[in-house]
């Protein structure tokens, strides 16, 4: 009886754990808009995610080309004319405008916009996020909290002692 009630405790931690990944991975998605794309917006993509024109899922692991692109987390390359992360953003982003509440990695374009935080080499005309760890290239860099370097014409730091210098400003 004790081998039986093992036996089934097992099972049933084993499918709980399955049960728990929200995620159905797929190795592809083509997408026109997230309505009328192979997979539903659900779905983790672990591989190549091309949007004609827009595509969106829940999660995105690998290369992400295309017109305009939107995930919830995003780790890989994306290369679009919109790269939208509603949470975490890890790797490297080429697109004239890069949106996510976290960055991680290298961000080049000419609007960077993170809501929390970044941690990566950010460069562009405008970046802008509330905490920055690295640093930030750009013509106008703003950040709340800072521990890196900002070059810039215009460099804001808020929380710091000296909030505004033009060319190099720094907080650490």
């Amino acid at each position: 009886m004790k081998k039986f009630v093992a036996i089934l405790a097992v099972a049933f931690t084993v499918l709980a754990v399955q049960a728990r990944d929200p995620y159905d991975m797929y190795p592809l998605q083509l997408s026109l808009f997230p309505e009328l794309q192979l997979f539903d917006q659900d779905v983790h993509i672990t591989g190549l995610k091309l949007n004609l024109i827009y595509g969106y899922n829940t999660a995105v692991s690998g290369f992400d080309l295309g017109l305009f692109s939107g995930s919830g987390d995003f780790e890989g390359i994306q290369v679009n004319l919109l790269n939208y992360a509603e949470g975490n953003a890890t790797g490297v982003r080429l697109s004239p405008v890069n949106l996510s509440q976290n960055s991680e990695g290298i961000e080049i374009g000419l609007v960077n916009y993170a809501s929390v935080g970044t941690q990566n080499l950010t460069v562009g005309l405008i970046n802008v996020t509330k905490e920055a760890q690295g640093l930030q290239v750009g013509v106008i860099n703003y950040t709340r909290f800072m521990h890196g370097v900002q070059i810039g014409l215009i460099n804001v730091i808020a929380e710091s002692r000296v909030s505004f210098l033009p060319i190099v400003n720094a907080y650490f």
